[in-house]
């Protein structure tokens, strides 16, 4: 049973699945007489992917950065369960992210001092192809010989879901097949040869 299954604040999901939504006009308006907010996105249905561009003018571009924020405990429990992919997940639920401000880079200082548990999660800049981008988490790959796992890890970062990107292959073998697999998908290899470290532990730090 799901809905009865404790969080670690000691609330049940159910429980938490019903809060009601949070309002923020009280804490937003203030802001926005000042003329310190470009734009507002309540982020509900359709999450962040959704929501976020209808407020995202023509030839401009909302890079988010999944990182900059504690996704809470309750949407992993209902990505396990459901086994929903990221991307469903981003055009669902809010993850955590209530409201987001469009704000001049000058005035994100004083917004936050105003709002102590708001967080900078993005920018925008130029960029007429999306009206947003999900930045990534950039992985480094050990991999010597034929790369199997390699490959497996590869190939899942180029699924429309992916989380992830592979930024470097690490390998202990000039010779392995995985440098040429990696050369393929334009990934930049590092060759570390053990021999030159005391011991395999002082190589990898």
């Amino acid at each position: 049973d799901l809905g009865g299954q404790t969080l670690e604040d000691g609330s049940e999901v159910m429980e938490a699945l019903m809060r009601p939504t949070r309002i923020y006009v009280k804490q937003v308006l203030p802001l926005m007489q000042q003329g310190l907010i470009h734009a507002t996105a309540h982020i509900t249905g359709g999450g962040i992917t959704e929501n976020l561009p209808r407020v995202i003018p023509a030839g401009l571009c909302a890079q988010v950065n999944p990182q900059a924020w504690h996704r809470p405990e309750l949407f992993d429990r209902l990505q396990h369960a459901g086994h929903l992919s990221e991307t469903t997940m981003r055009t669902t639920f809010n993850l955590g992210i209530g409201m987001i401000l469009v704000v001049p880079e000058h005035a994100a200082t004083t917004i936050q001092a105003a709002l102590p548990s708001s967080k900078v999660i993005g920018h925008v800049v130029a960029d007429p192809s999306a009206k947003i981008q999900w930045q990534m988490k950039s992985l480094a790959v050990l991999a010597s010989g034929n790369g199997t796992n390699f490959e497996a890890l590869a190939n899942a970062a180029q699924a429309v879901d992916s989380h992830y990107q592979i930024a470097v292959l690490v390998c202990d073998q000039m010779q392995a097949p995985v440098i040429q697999k990696a050369a393929a998908r334009h990934i930049p290899t590092l060759v570390v040869n053990f021999k030159d470290y005391a011991n395999k532990a002082a190589a990898e730090t």
